[in-house]
């Protein structure tokens, strides 16, 4: 698996890239509608069902379990991501204490660090949404998938490169997970309209399986990649500082001080790239901006609420990330996919 080769198997400024589709950059993923004379959607969505398959292949145990599965890996996704948030949060609070010991300039790190936590917060909401979705009743509309338009990080050390992967892949595994979400929704509906003896749902149940399959794989990839780059930044973490003095420092702090030192970090650096907000174009994508900034409120909120542990303490120094949870999810998302393409066969 990538996560576990050497990290220069993907480089830190590749990671920044969406590495299933960059042509479709936008604020929101996209609605599409089909009507009843809209039978071919392979032209505008490059989607794909059989009208020949039976409606009960998409209704077997094996899709059910997969399912259930994938949903038990977004809520363990979802509790992971938060806490790499906050672990993430405390590091760029920790700098602004430790600002003259660490190896580059706290300016550099501190706005990304902040960045990919609010980043990770925003993805963990996604992925417990997930875990919960309820059964929709627009079965006739299809979630594309859009990536996240981010700025290009201005020229920095490799640590804060790898750091910035970490945000641009959580905004768009967040992305993603939020296409799979309105899909799955969209297929226990029209599951239950084909149970209740609905003829006219049958293909609309055999749309929402091939975006589903789509959307699972984009997920997959991108969470796959957020791995790699979650490795990336705990292998660099003695570049930023020695982490026997950043212990030393966070053991001798209030988690009050580093939620106030976060908020001043993101309130100070709005209008700076390498302060983090602003790697999305206000103009371009306001509603991105406001998830951001709401994921950050939360995150603050989280430090508040929290104690120093000997455990925080320990993570927060070594920048020590949660990665299995993520390669276990794409696993399970890429896993259902495959269960769906060869029901029937």
């Amino acid at each position: 698996m990538g996560y576990q080769r050497k990290d220069e198997m993907i480089a830190d400024d590749a990671l920044v890239a969406d590495p299933v589709a960059a042509d479709y950059p936008g604020d929101e993923n996209v609605e599409i509608e089909y009507t009843d004379d809209e039978l071919e959607v392979t032209a505008s969505t490059e989607l794909y069902f059989d009208e020949d398959t039976e409606a009960e292949v998409y209704d077997g145990q094996e899709i059910r379990d997969e399912i259930r599965d994938t949903k038990t890996a977004c809520a363990d996704t979802a509790v992971e991501a938060n806490d790499n948030a906050a672990i993430l949060g405390g590091a760029a609070a920790a700098i602004t204490l430790l600002a003259p010991e660490i190896a580059i300039p706290a300016e550099i790190i501190v706005g990304v660090l902040g960045t990919s936590s609010a980043a990770q917060w925003w993805m963990g909401n996604r992925a417990q949404k997930c875990a919960n979705d309820p059964v929709r009743e627009d079965i006739g509309r299809v979630t594309r998938y859009r990536s996240v338009p981010v700025r290009a990080l201005s020229p920095a050390p490799s640590v804060a490169a790898a750091v910035y992967g970490v945000a641009v892949n959580s905004l768009h595994g967040m992305r993603s997970l939020e296409a799979v979400t309105s899909t799955l929704e969209r297929y226990g509906g029209a599951l239950e309209r084909v149970r209740a003896g609905h003829d006219d749902a049958t293909r609309l149940l055999r749309l929402q399986c091939a975006a589903l399959v789509i959307n699972c794989h984009l997920a997959s990839s991108h969470l796959r990649v957020l791995a790699v780059a979650l490795s990336n930044v705990t292998r660099r973490a003695p570049m930023v500082w020695s982490t026997e003095k950043a212990a030393e420092v966070i053991e001798k702090a209030t988690m009050a001080q580093l939620a106030a030192a976060l908020q001043n970090i993101w309130r100070g650096d709005r209008n700076r790239l390498n302060g983090g907000r602003d790697m999305l174009d206000s103009k371009l994508t306001p509603a991105s901006r406001k998830g951001m900034d709401a994921s950050m409120r939360e995150v603050i909120q989280k430090l508040r609420s929290s104690d120093i542990t000997p455990d925080m303490v320990e993570r927060v120094s070594q920048l020590r990330l949660n990665v299995q949870p993520f390669v276990h999810a794409s696993e399970t998302f890429r896993s259902l996919a495959d269960t769906i393409s060869t029901a029937g066969q």
